[in-house]
């Protein structure tokens, strides 16, 4: 009997699929190790380990670019890396640490990238397998063995000092701040992550997370200065980890999806942004590995869309493409997810021939692809009635980011849930409309732009808390809306975190701004959840890894499925936000204006508002939408004047 038939034979039962689920989406799943083909991308994985030697030899900071076509294994490479460069074992024990590693997929906003990179780094450094010691407790007490210049079991010598010698703990990691130039807010929260005291807000506090009062006062340390660019306070902080670890012990920076950054093709600025971040890590401190990963068709546009010595920063030590697998490789992949001893069946030599295909190379997700639809064929389970269509499928994908973002989903997400995903939103319900950053980034997030600009909307995402929300309302208050031109002000918080009614001035300064027309909406935990939903399914489109029947399927098909399948609360979200109030003044509104700017000519607004009993937004929507009439002069005070050419303000007395 034919070996086809044999293997027909002995699948008359139904099994499971051996190839379907070949997409890896994050480079921390857990799965079988016996699936990773070491063979493959070897070359890659061998010059990223090369560039973890050099820096820790106290050579410089080194950029790596490895890209490849989409389904080529860039996430399961960082797998392996991944596993390369942290503890591996069943049961880990605290013991010197060698390199630290943190994986960052950039499903993300540009203007919050850098908060981004500190939430994701302060996650994986905190990470704790099983039931050992995290990267960061490794990396702290290694740091403070050093300064002590101790020896021996690092664990025993741990274990006596804070038995025996608690009271030295502060004056070791002074040495260490000393050392390392490290932040004093840094330290005092690091005094408190090696006592094991109020991890809760010590974990918070490093991720970024909104914080209360009560929270900064456990912690000991001041809130953050409300004016100051919140993506600086992440850049300071990136950098006091990376101090942290010293010029002997390398931190490997994984950013995977690069691509996915960018919400519009014309949209360069993403790209510009993400190189400016890696530049400034790269020059903050030598022992960094910056590693790169993005889809071969946008490196040249990645290149082309920032400064020459951002690129050759960013690629410094290598550049590193993964082609795709010859009939060897082929055949090792296949058999991982078998048996594992080089045999493939029940496919034959034949199919193998058939699956790499006529030029004998294919890339990893394509090949398993092709496997699984001849694994179907033999097993007699292929109805082409239960396949799903296209858009079934999507909503089958659908529900597992739902379920997987409501497992997740928690305040301390929302603002990144938010700054990422609305442009996304936007993108999907209203495809003229455009998102920007705003000159004065400590008033706004972001500024959501209608065609030729006809309404401006002003995105304030109030995912603080006690004194620094404070500041952020008082900023925003004094700012709005004279020195903001906007159509309209949208305010967004979590429902789940509400204001404490004993937060007086926070609130006083939420009802000026209410009173001044904007709108304060309280984001519901489902809208949250679907916004997550809906930025994930976005970026793996976006960077090539949402793959259905073998092929990458495309942003423009995932934004046509959205908009005839956008659940209620999202739609309800983005009505709100692209539905600008009084974009177009009533005749009477403009008549009135016209007819007290006669006499008035040039008046502050609040003058002009009180005297026609509007609000100042209404006044300023007025103004900006006929500036053929009125002109607006930002300040303290801010004007209205007559544009018009018989106005009294513009007629000047004969010379005669």
């Amino acid at each position: 009997m034919a070996v086809a038939e044999i293997a027909e034979a002995s699948l008359s039962t139904p099994l499971r699929n051996p190839f379907r689920g070949s997409v890896l989406g994050d480079a921390w799943v857990v799965g079988d190790d016996r699936s990773d083909v070491t063979t493959i991308h070897r070359k890659t994985f061998e010059k990223c380990c090369e560039a973890v030697d050099w820096v820790r030899h106290g050579n410089s900071s080194a950029g790596i670019v490895i890209h490849g076509e989409a389904g080529s294994g860039k996430t399961h490479l960082i797998r392996r890396l991944r596993h390369q460069f942290t503890d591996r074992s069943k049961h880990p024990t605290l013991e010197r640490i060698s390199q630290s590693f943190a994986y960052i997929p950039l499903n993300t906003h540009y203007t919050s990238l850098a908060r981004h990179t500190r939430r994701c780094v302060a996650v994986d450094l905190m990470r704790t397998p099983g039931k050992g010691p995290s990267q960061l407790e490794r990396l702290v007490v290694t740091q403070l063995m050093s300064v002590a210049d101790g020896a021996g079991d690092l664990g025993l010598w741990w274990e006596n000092l804070r038995e025996e010698h608690d009271a030295e703990i502060d004056d070791l990691l002074f040495a260490l701040g000393q050392r390392e130039h490290l932040s004093p807010t840094f330290l005092r929260v690091l005094g408190h992550f090696v006592r094991n005291r109020h991890r809760l807000e010590v974990a918070g506090w490093l991720r970024g997370d909104p914080l209360t009062d009560l929270a900064y006062e456990r912690l000991e340390i001041a809130p953050e200065d409300p004016d100051r660019d919140p993506e600086e306070i992440a850049r300071r902080m990136l950098s006091d980890l990376m101090k942290l670890a010293g010029p002997e012990i390398p931190l490997v920076l994984c950013f995977d999806q690069v691509e996915a950054l960018q919400n519009d093709r014309t949209d360069t600025l993403p790209f510009f942004a993400y190189a400016q971040l890696l530049v400034d890590l790269y020059a903050a401190d030598t022992n960094l590995v910056l590693i790169s990963c993005m889809q071969t068709q946008f490196a040249q546009e990645i290149s082309a869309a920032i400064p020459e010595y951002a690129w050759a920063r960013i690629l410094s030590f290598a550049t590193c493409s993964l082609p795709p697998l010859d009939v060897i490789q082929a055949r090792a992949l296949l058999s991982s997810r078998l048996n594992g001893d080089g045999q493939i069946l029940p496919l034959t030599d034949g199919d193998l021939s058939a699956i790499v295909g006529r030029l004998g190379f294919a890339h990893p997700r394509a090949l398993l692809d092709r496997a699984a639809r001849r694994f179907d064929q033999i097993a007699g389970r292929i109805f082409p009635s239960n396949n799903p269509t296209l858009p079934e499928w999507l909503a089958q994908e659908w529900e597992q980011r739902s379920e997987q973002a409501a497992r997740e989903n928690q305040p301390g997400s929302t603002g990144e849930t938010l700054r990422h995903g609305i442009p996304l939103l936007i993108r999907a319900v209203e495809p003229q409309w455009t998102t920007g950053a705003h000159p004065n980034k400590s008033a706004l997030d972001y500024i959501l732009s209608g065609p030729q600009k006809e309404a401006q909307v002003g995105i304030k995402i109030c995912d603080d808390d006690g004194r620094r929300l404070w500041g952020q309302l008082r900023t925003l208050n004094d700012a709005y809306p004279s020195q903001l031109e906007l159509h309209k002000l949208v305010l967004l918080r979590d429902e789940r975190t509400p204001i404490s009614k004993t937060a007086v001035q926070t609130l006083q300064f939420l009802d000026k701004l209410e009173r001044k027309e904007a709108v304060f909406y309280r984001v519901p935990p489902e809208a949250l959840i679907a916004l997550d939903a809906l930025r994930r399914l976005m970026a793996e489109s976006q960077a090539g890894d949402l793959d259905f029947e073998g092929s990458a399927v495309p942003p423009e098909s995932v934004i046509e499925w959205l908009r005839q399948n956008l659940p209620g609360v999202l739609k309800e979200m983005s009505d709100l936000l692209v539905t600008p109030h009084d974009v177009e003044p009533s005749p009477s509104q403009v008549d009135l204006l016209q007819e007290f700017l006669a006499d008035a000519c040039l008046t502050s607004i609040s003058k002009a508002a009180t005297k026609l009993n509007v609000s100042e937004q209404q006044l300023l929507t007025t103004a900006f939408s006929r500036g053929d009439l009125f002109g607006v002069v930002s300040g303290e005070p801010s004007v209205v004047f007559s544009m018009r050419a018989g106005s009294q303000c513009l007629t000047f007395p004969s010379s005669e």
